[in-house]
């Protein structure tokens, strides 16, 4: 009979049906225990009728739940439950490659790294002898994040009966009659030869089956296939390969590789799945894998040593509508990075020394998508490798693409990482982990923190072993040695002139002069470039109007403005510009703290991302807890924060750096006008006023204003380190406020706004370097919910108000923007794509904390509030959820500088 959503077995809970078939019902499970999701996998009603079948189940099982492997979906036990068997397995989300094939074939790019994955999982479980006897689509899956898991592992060795391979005439795993005895074990399209004619089996099956599936992932089609079972075995066993089906194109690798595991004979067949994995891991390489491609049947394939060379594919249709993480979209940055070098430098010979330029397009896999903010990639200085962030859940994570061996590094340790860049020799990598400066080696490792820099914005490694960084907001660029210690001050912010901050550092060759960002309050394009001789202090202003410089190897300092990247030539030696400006690259995202979204190698390639490919233009929306959604027909701009008036009525957003209002009637927008920068509006209990934050002078502070325009801004907290208010109390008496002092040790205060105590002295809630972000109060303010990276990445945690040095962790997963109901009775916070809820009651002194649940997913939400009914959400989102955007990469980019700063000068 079928399980209930809320049937408790033992520690399980079972929330919802996955599906079932030949091997048991399946049903997605909470363990109370240890507080995950579990899919458990119910054996059919019979099998503990045989205690010998149930005994040796027991001990394949046991063996099996030795696979660890990160390819590889793990069996964490078999359990007995209310009189039923279960396996108790691990919840892999995403689709399956079943799926996936279903809406057509694989770009060969896109395969292989997949194949990739798959081979690594089987050479893990044949080195522990264990066979997964049932490979298929359908038991592989590829995760929300990209990662590749096979399932079922070993499973149909540990279902058969004792004698099950000796009749070849009885139907595969897709047949619904499973506890019959004589099953053949496999599903009949990918079984072996031996499988088929019911021989014992051994890795060499899973080779096979491993051919079958790598050919139907490219082709979009079953290799063998038929009406019935039988006349799909016979096929299995007679029916010649279609080489001519495969897409043009293929690395020269692979043909030679499907048909070395389509061989019939086991003793011809491919022996070991790792030399598969080695064929996939160097496509381009034939000769390196070990593969005779003599025997194909192909007779339109050229023999290895005269094939043509593979043609640069066009990355711009890579990635379909596939979910990969950003590790494979990187592969295909340096994929066909590789193929343009092989390319050019045959152009290069046939041209007798010209150089060209060629420009790619890499499109990022559907639902995954940059943060810009974080300056999420970098090139190492000789071109050959890339570290670059990809979101994880709530946090991020560091990962490296080495060129050279075509290996990707998952780099443990890096949660929350942002900002990566590189030493000189590109052995390391440095960048902002949590509220430390780290670095890691970029062969792999466990990073080590150097130094405190809780809010990063920008550093460069010099030859000499120095790092210059800068750790926060309106300090000096400081200096740290490679090896960690105490940062020293190496710039001085000239208040007296309206400097307020120092940003982008970079080095120019020999390391004794600094190029960077001076920003005076203004838009960061409207920001000036200046040279800092670090021996004396000597200072120069090279360009007025520009963010992000690099020096180029050419003699050309190249900068951002206006979403574009301009180049003028410049003396390293006097520090002076040589001529006017050109644009030398367009369509730029630069964001609004000057960060401009390229690096460049010595070499010249050149990556960047553009302004379209970029969640910048936000929609507001209404969402209901069903997630049905009601967009509102307003502009579309960057709506970094929202707030619903005490009414209803109204909303007050931050545009970029400026403060707007909207009556939600008439969908109404009129600007706030203030005298500076301005962000995190905030109403107070009448709806008449505004607080936020207000830029002035190297901080900022909170101040008020009148929400129809009236009158001036009021500074009501006076603070010699920046401040911005996060919300009102229900009562309308006291405001949250964040603190940024400048020795990282950031505060969350309650201060009060009632009559004339605009100026007492607040209450210190948390003072934490982890704490940063939105911050809520519960109606009647005894707690307050916030967003704290205790952990390494961000979870939302309660606290009292009183003082009490108590608190309770909500999120389990990773969790932002955390958000008290109405009522007090839940909290709902962000988790990637998720909106979630989680329920919390007091309980005396104590309070009782509820399993998080979503509410919807598959929203991209920036910013929210929520209206005092609780039913309705106000939100700004990204009306495109897991669109893919896109990175532009240009090869020999040098020579087109060099080009067009010449054409410039031409009269």
């Amino acid at each position: 009979m079928p399980l209930k959503q809320g049937t408790r077995l033992g520690p399980y809970e079972i929330t919802a049906p996955l599906g079932a078939g030949g091997m048991g019902v399946v049903y997605r499970a909470r363990d109370t225990r240890l507080g995950r999701e579990v899919a458990l996998k119910f054996l059919p009603e019979g099998f503990a009728d045989d205690p010998e079948r149930h005994a040796r189940f027991e001990r394949e099982a046991k063996v099996l739940a030795s696979l660890n492997h990160p390819h590889i979906a793990v069996l964490y036990g078999l359990e007995h439950l209310d009189g039923q068997h279960a396996l108790v397995m691990e919840l892999v989300e995403g689709e399956s490659l079943e799926e996936r094939i279903s809406r057509g074939p694989f770009p060969p790019d896109e395969a292989t790294p997949i194949a990739l994955e798959i081979a690594d999982a089987l050479e893990a479980a044949h080195e522990k002898g264990i066979v997964h006897r049932d490979l298929k689509p359908a038991n592989v899956k590829v995760r929300p994040d990209g990662t590749v898991k096979v399932l079922d592992f070993g499973l149909a060795k540990a279902w058969e009966e004792q004698g099950a391979n000796s009749d070849p005439g009885l139907s595969p795993t897709i047949t619904e009659h499973h506890t019959r005895a004589g099953v053949i074990l496999g599903t009949a399209a990918y079984m072996s030869p031996e499988q088929a004619r019911g021989k014992p089996v051994d890795k060499r099956a899973d080779i096979w089956a491993f051919g079958c599936l790598l050919f139907e992932m490219l082709t979009g089609k079953r290799l063998f296939a038929g009406e019935t079972i039988s006349d799909t075995l016979a096929a299995v066993l007679r029916q010649e390969v279609d080489w001519t089906v495969l897409p043009p194109g293929l690395a020269p690798s692979i043909r030679p590789l499907l048909a070395r595991c389509l061989e019939r004979d086991p003793k011809r067949r491919l022996r070991d799945i790792g030399e598969a994995r080695i064929a996939l891991a160097t496509p381009t390489s034939p000769v390196s894998s070990g593969i005779d491609a003599s025997h194909m049947v192909d007779p339109a394939q050229r023999p290895l040593g005269s094939a043509a060379p593979a043609p640069v594919p066009g990355l711009g249709g890579i990635w379909g509508t596939r979910k990969l993480p950003w590790v494979f979209a990187v592969a295909a940055i340096l994929s066909a990075a590789v193929f343009a070098a092989l390319y050019l430098n045959a152009a290069r010979q046939r041209d007798s020394g010209s150089s060209r330029v060629m420009r790619l397009e890499i499109v990022p896999p559907q639902g995954e998508r940059l943060n810009l903010g974080l300056r999420p990639f970098a090139i190492s200085p000789d071109g050959t490798t890339l570290a670059y962030v990809i979101s994880k859940g709530a946090t991020t994570e560091l990962r490296i693409r080495s060129l050279d061996s075509g290996r990707f590094t998952q780099v443990p340790g890096t949660e929350g990482a942002q900002h990566p860049f590189f030493s000189p020799d590109g052995k390391w990598i440095a960048f902002q982990g949590g509220v430390k400066l780290k670095k890691v080696a970029a062969s792999g490792g466990s990073p080590i923190s150097l130094c405190d820099a809780p809010n990063f914005r920008g550093g460069v490694w010099g030859e000499d072993g120095s790092i210059y960084f800068v750790p926060n907001y309106y300090v000096p660029i400081a200096r740290v040695s490679s090896t960690g210690g105490t940062p020293t001050n190496v710039t001085r912010i000239r208040g007296a002139e309206g400097e307020q901050q120092h940003r982008w550092p970079e080095l120019l060759p020999g390391g004794r002069v600094l190029l960077y960002t001076v920003g005076s309050g203004g838009d960061w394009d409207d920001a000036t470039i200046v040279a800092e001789r670090l021996d004396n202090g000597e200072r120069k202003v090279v360009v007025k109007g520009g963010t992000f410089p690099h020096y180029l190897p050419t003699g050309h300092l190249v900068y951002a403005r206006a979403g574009a990247l301009y180049a003028v030539p410049f003396s390293a030696r006097s520090l002076e510009v040589e001529g006017s400006p050109v644009e030398v690259a367009a369509d730029v995202f630069v964001d609004a703290s000057g960060y401009a979204a390229m690096d460049v190698s010595r070499t010249g390639m050149l990556v960047t991302a553009p302004a379209e490919s970029v969640v910048g233009d936000l929609s507001l929306s209404w969402i209901d807890r069903a997630g049905r959604n009601e967009p509102l027909n307003l502009p579309r701009q960057f709506y970094a924060t929202v707030a619903l008036s005490p009414n209803g009525a109204r909303a007050a957003v931050q545009i970029s750096n400026t403060i707007a209002t909207i009556d939600l009637g008439r969908l109404a927008v009129a600007k706030l006008t203030v005298s500076a920068r301005a962000g995190n509006p905030i109403w107070s209990g009448d709806g008449r006023r505004l607080y936020f934050g207000l830029e002035k002078g190297q901080h900022y502070q909170v101040f008020s204003k009148n929400a129809d325009d009236s009158g001036s801004e009021q500074l009501l907290f006076p603070s010699d380190s920046s401040e911005n208010p996060t919300q009102l109390s229900r009562d309308g008496a006291s405001l949250l406020t964040v603190r940024n002092p400048p020795d990282g040790g950031n505060e969350l205060l309650l201060r009060s706004v009632g009559n004339g105590t605009a100026h007492a002295e607040p209450k210190l809630l948390v003072k934490s370097p982890f704490v940063d972000g939105p911050a809520s109060l519960r109606s009647g303010g005894s707690l307050v919910a916030y967003q704290a990276e205790d952990t390494g990445r961000p979870e939302i945690y309660v606290r009292p108000t009183s003082g009490e040095e108590r608190k309770w962790q909500v999120s389990n997963d990773g969790g932002t923007n955390p958000l008290w109901s109405p009522d007090g009775g839940e909290i709902f916070y962000l988790c990637g794509m998720k909106f979630m809820a989680v329920s919390v009651e007091s309980q005396g002194d104590d309070i009782q904390v509820g399993t998080p649940r979503v509410l919807f997913e598959n929203h991209e939400i920036f910013a929210y509030d929520v209206t005092r009914d609780g039913k309705r959400f106000f939100v700004a989102e990204n009306p495109s959820p897991g669109t893919s955007s896109h990175l532009d990469v240009v090869l020999n980019w040098f020579s087109e500088v060099t080009r067009k700063v010449q054409e410039a000068r031409v009269p």
